[in-house]
């Protein structure tokens, strides 16, 4: 089954929307580094931050109320 003239013109222009689609996200992850619809290199050690934080204050509140109880 052989592609037409059509069918690969058609392929070219969906090959250039994807690659300006990706140079949006691209640019968009430089503007939002840590927005979490998106993918980025960051996006990992962003969260991994966040819960280290949860459990922190979660520890201190824990520590505070043992302080208060005795």
């Amino acid at each position: 089954m052989e592609a037409s003239n059509e069918d690969e013109e058609c392929v070219e222009k969906a090959k250039e929307e994807l690659s300006k689609l990706e140079q949006l996200i691209i640019q968009k992850n430089k503007d939002m580094p840590h927005d979490p619809f998106i993918f980025n290199e960051d996006s990992d050690t962003f969260w991994k931050e966040q819960v280290e934080n949860r459990i922190r204050k979660f520890k201190r509140k824990q520590t505070r109320s043992m302080l208060y109880e005795t």
